[in-house]
This record gives C-alpha cells, sequence and structure tokens, in this order.
C-alpha cells in the first residue's frame, strides 16, 4: 500500500499488529486532524490496551484451557477493542479489526 511519509513514520514506533492496524484506520477516518495526533494517540491506547488484555485473557483462559482454545481468546480481545473503538470514535461507521 502506498502510505504518506508521516503514516510511514508514526508507523514504525508500534510494536504490534493491532496498533499499526488501528493507526492506520484511525488516520483514514474523514474527519482525522492533519498529522494524525489522534490516530496516534488512539493507536498507543490499542497498543497499551492489548498489553494490559492479552496476559489477563490467557490467565483467565488457563482453567479452562481444554474447552477454550486460542479462538475464543481472540474474540474475547477483538470484543474489547471493537468497544474501545465505539466509545473512542461514536461516529465511526466501520471498525479496524
Amino acid at each position: 500500500m502506498n502510505y504518506t511519509i508521516l503514516q510511514q513514520n508514526i508507523m514504525l514506533q508500534f510494536e504490534t499488529d493491532f496498533a499499526q492496524r488501528a493507526f492506520l484506520w484511525a488516520s483514514d477516518r474523514p474527519n482525522a486532524d492533519r498529522y494524525l495526533y489522534e490516530a496516534e494517540a488512539y493507536a498507543h491506547e490499542v497498543e497499551a490496551l492489548v498489553a494490559i488484555l492479552e496476559p489477563m485473557l490467557r490467565l483467565a483462559a488457563e482453567p479452562f484451557s481444554d474447552r477454550w482454545g486460542d479462538e475464543k481468546h481472540e474474540d474475547l480481545l477483538r470484543f474489547n477493542l471493537k468497544r474501545h473503538a465505539h466509545l473512542r470514535f461514536p461516529d465511526a461507521k466501520t471498525d479496524w479489526l
């Protein structure tokens, strides 16, 4: 894909794929600010959420590992991230997941 130099430079700082995709989604919104400060802040929030939720969901799933596969873990993580996107940008028509 063809990203602007600004988008490429900002994306280099994110460690997770979740944060990069969240940043691209937030920067492509019609009312995104010119210098993408809001999109960058949102991607940092997503990165922090994933860092907190991932271990917490793994620990919660440990007793149910025989019945609860990785797909349920991913579903719960995606649900929380979609909910966060909806709360942060209530006017958005789509989500980035």
